[in-house]
C-alpha cells in the first residue's frame, strides 16, 4: 500500500486480520509520510463495510491463502470494485493434491484457510463475472525463494534457537 501510494500517487486502503500487520502498516506510512495517501482498517475483509463500487483496482499479495470463503471474497471484490475496475492478486496455490494429512499439516503451520489450484480460482473468477486477462505460473520463482528463506533459517538456526527456543525453531 505505501509502495503504491509513494510511486504512483495513488489513495490505497489496506486491510489486515492482524493486529500486528495493521500497526505495522499505519506505522510506515506515518513513517513515510504517507498518512494522507494511504489507510489502514483492521478487520475481517468479510465483515467490513464498503459502499458498492468503491474501489478502482483491488489488489491481494500473498494473502488470499489466508482468508476462508474466497469464492465469496471474490463475489464482494466484483460488488466493490467501479464498472471497468481490475483485479491482481499473488497467492499460494496447490499445484499438485497432496496427500491429505499433509495438506492440513501445511495449511495449519502456514495458517492458510486452505489451499486453491490454479483452476479453482479462475473457475471461482468466473463464477464472480470476471474475465482472466493474465494469468501467470511463478512457481519457479516461489520455489528459488522459499529455497532461500529455508537456506537462511538453518545457517542462523543457533541466533533463532537463542532468541526464541528450540521449540520454536523446530516448529519452523
Amino acid at each position: 500500500a505505501c509502495y503504491l501510494a509513494r510511486n504512483r500517487g495513488c489513495r490505497v486502503l489496506g486491510v489486515d486480520v492482524s493486529v500486528v500487520g495493521h500497526a505495522q502498516a499505519e506505522t510506515r506510512a506515518r513513517e513515510n509520510g504517507l498518512g494522507h495517501l494511504a489507510e489502514f482498517r483492521l478487520g475481517d475483509i468479510h465483515a467490513l463495510e464498503f459502499p458498492a463500487t468503491t474501489f478502482d483496482v483491488i489488489i491481494g499479495l500473498d494473502s488470499w491463502c489466508h482468508i476462508p470463503r474466497r469464492d465469496a471474497l471474490l463475489q464482494r471484490c466484483a460488488q466493490l470494485l467501479q464498472p471497468g475496475g481490475r483485479i491482481a492478486f499473488y497467492d499460494h496455490v496447490e499445484r499438485q493434491p497432496l496427500p491429505e494429512e499433509l495438506r492440513r499439516r501445511f495449511c495449519t503451520w502456514w495458517r492458510f484457510a486452505g489451499l486453491e489450484t490454479p483452476q479453482s480460482y479462475v473457475d471461482a473468477l468466473e463464477a464472480a463475472g470476471f474475465e482472466v486477462l493474465f494469468r501467470e505460473d511463478t512457481s519457479a520463482y516461489a520455489v528459488r525463494f522459499y529455497t532461500r528463506v529455508l537456506e537462511g533459517y538453518r545457517t542462523e538456526r543457533a541466533r533463532f534457537e537463542a532468541a526464541r527456543g528450540s521449540e520454536w525453531y523446530q516448529e519452523g
